[in-house]
């Protein structure tokens, strides 16, 4: 493989295990993808790609995005944007900003729970709460096949 185009357009996202799972794919191991923020100590914790992950070709990578990428796709956008092992090509995403997870409750039953707050870390450390994907370049329909991307 020389290259990947992953399409994340009009996906709404889902679990951020899943969505880290998605980043083992594309980055090196124990790398850190995201950190949630919640209103509660436990509700506080960093997700990193799998120490046991194999390291994979550094192939170039776009993923494509819209308003439709939403929650866990806005992670997988964001994280490989910020560690820079992709561009983005399209829209501002949904920026849903929240997470989703399935916690069990002290009887056993579980469920699908909304909570807590997406902060994107860079490399530099800076970090972003309820940050919109943007994209890195766009193409324009107008444009034919031509690129608006800077050179």
């Amino acid at each position: 493989m020389q290259a990947l185009i992953l399409d994340l357009r009009n996906n709404p996202g889902g679990l951020l295990n899943s969505a880290v799972d998605v980043c083992s794919q594309f980055l090196p191991p124990n790398t850190k993808v995201v950190s949630t923020q919640g209103r509660v100590p436990s509700q506080q914790h960093d997700y990193s790609t799998s120490v046991a992950s194999k390291p994979r070709p550094n192939f170039p990578m776009v993923l494509l995005i819209n308003e439709g990428s939403a929650s866990g796709a806005e992670i997988v956008a964001g994280a490989l944007k910020d560690l820079h092992r992709a561009v983005l090509v399209g829209e501002t995403t949904f920026g849903k900003g929240s997470v989703q997870n399935v916690l069990q409750l002290p009887d056993g039953s579980g469920g699908t729970f909304y909570y807590g707050q997406v902060l994107h870390t860079q490399q530099t450390g800076d970090s972003r709460q309820r940050r919109h994907a943007e994209h890195s370049c766009r193409h324009d329909s107008r444009a034919g096949t031509r690129s608006l991307c800077p050179a």
